[in-house]
């Protein structure tokens, strides 16, 4: 009863957000709500399975974290909403097809060197197949970054040019989409290039890289669809239905792709569809709802009143990891990895969606505090692509960039905590190497 209620109040505040954001259905409000209320929606199905029972203390964790974020949201967009929207800018950007082919000739260097990097590793860790193989690497060097447990260490040059093609292919998907809005298409070259990034990131056993550059490229595209159209969405039937279309792709492709990374256990008939549905139907289930019921669990029979290492602890995991191992304070390494879960011999994965830190921490004023400060932040980045003039017109729309990197966490707010993540030494770099590329490759028109 309690999961309807706040379902019901994720919708209220859907509504009140696009009644007093001028129907914006790409804000961060309206996403951060929406995704939520899809989490509710997939929950109910799975009640019985999960034996899925909303506590009370859990329900207002959810409805006071929702509703710090929209204040926090809202105070900063109504200190600043009597400004004029920003509208789009007719401005070209231009990277050489010389600059193109050099930076698709260090993808593909990216390519090798992961590829042969996992090939050595096969002899000390096995693997038969590909898939085997990129699985097994992830776990015992990737995820570390630096070394494995028996002390195989990941060349810094590898993953110096991972972060290096990731993130140009920031700029790439900037200019492509920058394109379409401005000539009404694109080069297949910025999509050659994008598409060679996915599979850099599929080799490194994960599919988080793929997830933020699509949520990065939805992001941008709102905005410039937003700003063309004077902040005024018009939506055709036509256009509603490859948005559907698409968004339904991404989703079987998603689950899909856990075979190339050597992720799922379960053989399925490619020719069986109601075998492939059923699948993707577990899976979506695991990661967009069970997390609802993971912090229930939490709050109602893991959570301990304990004496932190350090403020924040939990909150700011990543800045006191990075720390521990700079500095060598044992007692602020914070393992992120949490275990998976399962509930009558259903496995609902391992994450607990933004609230847990927060209120891991501080109980229910840390849910208030960090949620609110949340929704300021975003609220600010929100503001600088809807209300900031671009005084200099010679340069990249930083601000669609910035926004762009910030999207997933009004996206993924239900799966972790993407906000506070992103404040760390690794989110600096990648600033950095996207700075980087925009000297060396990019030239304004």
């Amino acid at each position: 009863m309690l999961l309807v209620i706040y379902g019901t109040i994720l919708l209220f505040y859907i509504i009140v957000s696009l009644t007093l954001l001028k129907k914006d259905y790409f804000s961060p409000p309206v996403i951060f709500c929406g995704s939520f209320l899809v989490a509710v929606v997939v929950s109910l199905p799975n009640i019985e399975r999960w034996h899925f029972e909303l506590h009370e203390n859990t329900f207002w964790v959810l409805v006071l974290g929702t509703t710090s974020f929209l204040v926090g949201f809202f105070l900063i967009f109504f200190k600043h909403s009597h400004q004029c929207d920003s509208v789009f800018l007719k401005k070209d950007i231009c990277i050489s097809y010389k600059a193109m082919m050099v930076f698709i000739a260090i993808q593909l260097v990216t390519i090798f060197v992961h590829y042969r990097f996992i090939n050595e590793l096969s002899a000390i860790y096995g693997g038969d197949t590909l898939a085997e193989k990129v699985f097994l690497y992830r776990i015992n060097v990737f995820l570390t970054e630096t070394a494995s447990s028996n002390g195989v260490f990941m060349p810094g040059y590898c993953y110096t040019l991972y972060q290096f093609s990731f993130c140009g292919t920031f700029i790439i998907i900037y200019k492509a989409i920058n394109d379409i809005f401005l000539k009404g298409k694109t080069n297949w070259i910025y999509i050659f290039s994008s598409i060679l990034t996915i599979c850099i990131t599929l080799l490194t056993g994960g599919r988080g890289g793929t997830i933020f550059l699509i949520i990065y490229t939805m992001g941008i595209s709102a905005v410039f669809y937003m700003r063309k159209n004077h902040w005024t969405p018009h939506f055709k039937k036509k256009n509603i239905c490859k948005m559907v279309v698409i968004f339904s792709s991404i989703i079987i492709l998603f689950f899909m792709s856990m075979t190339i990374i050597g992720r799922d256990n379960k053989e399925i008939d490619s020719g069986d569809m109601s075998a492939i549905v059923a699948e993707v139907g577990e899976q979506l289930s695991i990661y967009w709802g069970a997390q609802l019921k993971l912090l229930d669990l939490f709050i109602n029979e893991d959570y301990q009143d304990l004496d932190k290492a350090a403020p924040a602890f939990q909150t700011l995991r990543t800045q006191y990891n990075w720390m521990s191992y700079y500095f060598d304070v044992s007692e602020w390494h914070n393992p992120i990895f949490q275990w998976f879960a399962y509930v009558n011999n259903v496995p609902l994965g391992n994450v607990y969606s933004t609230f847990r830190p927060f209120y891991d921490d501080y109980n229910y004023g840390g849910v208030v505090v960090f949620s609110f400060i949340m929704g300021i932040g975003m609220g600010w980045f929100y503001y600088r692509v809807r209300y900031q003039p671009i005084y200099n017109q010679k340069n990249l729309d930083w601000s669609v960039i910035l926004y762009g990197l910030m999207f997933k966490v009004a996206v993924l707010s239900f799966y972790d905590n993407w906000f506070y993540d992103l404040f760390s030494v690794s989110f600096i770099k990648d600033i950095i190497n996207i700075v980087f590329f925009n000297i060396f490759f990019v030239k304004i028109s």
